[in-house]
């Protein structure tokens, strides 16, 4: 065993690297911990005991420290990918983005269709606000994988931060063909509807959430206003009405109540509801 390998001789470093290896496969990563140290103190530019060090500490959270296990991987190794490609999704989580993007286009000079690489960049780059470069990965990604769900979903959210609607409600149909359950895609979906003023798609989009989520109020909220766009009093009425019974009773809903009840000559009913407005 490596236990009795070590007794007879603590300075092999590869024996304290294998146990460590073997710590790791039985999911023991505090001891595999150990093992690396031991090998790494050893033996410092022991590179690919920086690597698997790097991945025990990833399993058990404490990311910063794994960055810079990684980081000490690519630069003892720098053509293995598989350390590149960890450490740039390492920096993400830690919010080093443009550090991750940097790592990850060393994977993708290698394999260019490398998912893990691609849409590390599309995250990254959404993370920095840089949208159009986000977009560009996002598409990559799909283009690879197009069943991949959330790089559709998360290109939808770029377009509307690019104020490109018609894009953001082809991205956010694509994420619903794949999974018609994501209740968010609707709500999105609709949401870009109505700034293109299509608001009779809003409401069927608004309705594709509501039979995932009855109880979202501010959903039912928007789908009353689509309603009363298309000059559908009485079912943005019944809408509004929904709301205050879910417990959305502010002054916005009781406005747009009293707006209701006054184009269908409601005058008495349109006028208490001004005032809760006005009282909310």
């Amino acid at each position: 065993s490596y236990n009795s390998a070590i007794e007879l001789d603590r300075t092999n470093s590869h024996t304290w690297f294998y146990k460590g290896r073997s710590h790791l496969s039985l999911g023991s990563n505090e001891d595999a911990v150990a093992a690396f140290n031991e090998a790494i103190t050893l033996v410092p530019d022991f590179g690919e005991a920086y690597y698997y060090k790097g991945i025990a500490l990833f399993r058990i959270g404490k990311y910063p420290e794994a960055a810079d296990m990684f980081g000490e991987a690519t630069r003892l190794m720098p053509e293995f990918i598989d350390a590149f490609r960890e450490f740039g999704r390492t920096l993400e989580l830690v919010g080093r983005y443009q550090e991750a993007v940097e790592a990850f286009d060393r994977v993708l000079a290698d394999f260019p269709q490398d998912l893990t690489a691609l849409y590390g960049n599309a995250r990254a780059y959404d993370h920095m606000g840089s949208y159009k470069e986000a977009v560009a990965y996002y598409s990559r990604v799909n283009r690879v994988e197009p069943g991949c769900e959330r790089a559709f979903f998360y290109k939808g959210f770029a377009h509307i931060l690019l104020h490109q609607y018609e894009e953001a409600v082809d991205a956010f149909s694509r994420t619903i063909e794949i999974n018609p359950e994501n209740a968010d895609a609707w709500q999105e979906k609709g949401k870009a509807l109505v700034v293109l003023e299509k608001f009779e798609s809003a409401v069927e989009a608004f309705d594709g959430h509501l039979a995932l989520r009855p109880e979202n109020a501010a959903i039912v909220f928007e789908k009353g206003l689509a309603l009363t766009k298309q000059e559908k009093t009485q079912e943005a009425l019944d809408a509004f009405i929904k709301c205050i019974s879910l417990g959305m009773d502010n002054a916005h809903v009781h406005a747009e109540l009293a707006y209701a009840l006054f184009r269908l000559a409601r005058y008495d009913e349109a006028l208490a509801s001004l005032d809760r407005s006005i009282a909310h």
